[in-house]
């Protein structure tokens, strides 16, 4: 597919009734050129399943793939499901499920049985929007090599009453670099989903992220990872966060600063795995800005924890692990740490 080429099932604005499902079977698909595939509910009814199976998945140069309940539509959003040996997906493109009306967004879901790549901004995002009185679907990886470059991102997000979901990776080797993001979080009255992750090697280079955070009132939720060999943390942060959101208005031609303050608490950081070392800046830390606790961190490394070195972001941050209360009125979290040794 290219050339601005779609494939999609809608209901619209004012159909009543459930849109079927895409189902694609071949050995080989590229979806490039600025293609779409993908629904849309505006109307009162289900959307169908998006699933594709092949041997080869690439999406690439801004396509998108995504199902949507949008706003003051009822129903449920359908799912969007991979299955295939390799999938690539790059140069800005996106999959996406999504919630604005009156129903849940749909899971996306990621069978790949050899490996999967991710560059170039590109992303998986599942959200319940503002306007939602639902909650968001979930991210649900399930590979043997999981390889994020370029400002990947992978979020599930709740701006509405609803929870997100819940962020799901099951990988042998786990690789996130060039300021790659895995998150959960909520920016309202919903709670943020769990990440969870299962691996053997764990590798976070320059500047890479795995986060869960609360931007209002909703809790932010645990991060769980199990490594059984090892996790590599090298200028990059696994956080869980209550902060602050600094926003400019424009009032008569002028900027007025506001400060929004997260009263939600934040989640605990639970770690489990053979060796962990932190490395020219990394950090682990949970902390608050706002009127909500920090979460506890509970780590176990059965043959050693290594901190060593400083960033060269621009804080120069040396590598360590923390949990902080910051002009808040909430408090810090417990450490918890079990190792054999410690340097």
């Amino acid at each position: 597919m290219s050339n601005r080429s779609s494939i999609r099932n809608d209901i619209a604005l004012t159909g009543v009734g459930d849109t079927g499902g895409i189902t694609v079977n071949t050995d080989f698909l590229e979806i490039g050129g600025v293609s779409f595939v993908g629904s849309e509910n505006r109307g009162s009814g289900n959307g169908g399943d998006i699933t594709f199976n092949t041997s080869s998945f690439i999406l690439n140069n801004r396509s998108i793939v995504g199902n949507e309940l949008s706003e003051g539509a009822v129903g449920q959003a359908g799912n969007v499901v991979i299955n295939s040996d390799s999938v690539s997906i790059t140069q800005q493109t996106g999959i996406d499920t999504t919630t604005a009306g009156n129903g849940n967004a749909g899971n996306i879901i990621i069978n790949a049985r050899e490996s999967i790549f991710f560059d170039d901004g590109s992303e998986l995002r599942s959200e319940a929007l503002a306007t939602a009185l639902g909650n968001g679907g979930e991210i649900i990886i399930d590979t043997v090599d999981l390889d994020l470059n370029g400002t990947t991102l992978f979020v599930t997000a709740t701006f509405a009453s609803g929870n997100s979901g819940n962020l799901q990776i099951e990988s042998e080797n786990i690789s996130l670099s060039e300021s790659s993001r895995l998150s959960a979080e909520t920016n309202s009255s919903g709670n943020a989903g769990e990440v969870n992750i299962n691996t053997a090697t764990l590798n976070l280079a320059d500047g890479s992220i795995i986060s869960s955070a609360t931007f209002d009132r909703g809790n932010a939720n645990q991060i769980n990872i199990q490594a059984s060999e090892s996790i590599v943390i090298d200028d990059s942060d696994i956080f869980s966060q209550v902060p602050v959101v600094e926003t400019i208005d424009v009032v008569n031609g002028e900027g007025v600063l506001n400060r929004t303050i997260g009263t939600g608490n934040g989640g605990d950081i639970v770690i489990s795995t053979g060796s962990l070392s932190l490395l020219n800046g990394g950090q682990i830390n949970t902390s608050t800005f706002g009127v909500g606790d920090g979460g506890d961190i509970v780590i176990q490394a059965a043959e050693g924890i290594t901190l060593s070195g400083i960033s060269d972001r621009i804080n120069q941050f040396s590598s360590g692990i923390g949990s902080s209360v910051n002009f808040a009125l909430g408090n810090a979290g417990d450490i918890l740490i079990s190792t054999a040794d410690l340097v």
